[in-house]
């Protein structure tokens, strides 16, 4: 999904108020089963919702085994790190992780 496009789905409310929630919306706020979803209620009448894991849905790249092992047990410790001249740059490398 580009970052400026919007993307409408819906999902049927059944009786007892529960809900699918739908694929897409999953992976835009990268929550899998067992995450819960916190709904911000603005005046207006418009509901934001969150992904929420035990540590934020869009840090949850910092938490994987691939990650802890490859960046933070081997390559701090001796000093390998990326460096980036501009923004771009960072967001691209976070963008592939």
């Amino acid at each position: 999904m580009a970052p400026d496009e919007t993307l409408e789905l819906r999902a049927p409310l059944r009786h007892r108020r529960q809900l699918t929630v739908p694929a897409e919306v999953c992976a835009v706020l990268n929550v899998h089963p067992g995450d819960q979803l916190a709904f911000d209620v603005e005046p207006d009448g418009r509901v934001v919702v969150r992904g929420l894991t035990t540590v934020p849905a869009t840090q949850r790249w910092q938490w994987t085994p691939e990650w802890q092992v490859s960046d933070v047990v081997e390559q701090v410790p001796v000093g390998r790190r990326p460096e980036f001249e501009i923004t771009e740059d960072l967001d691209s490398w976070f963008a592939a992780r």
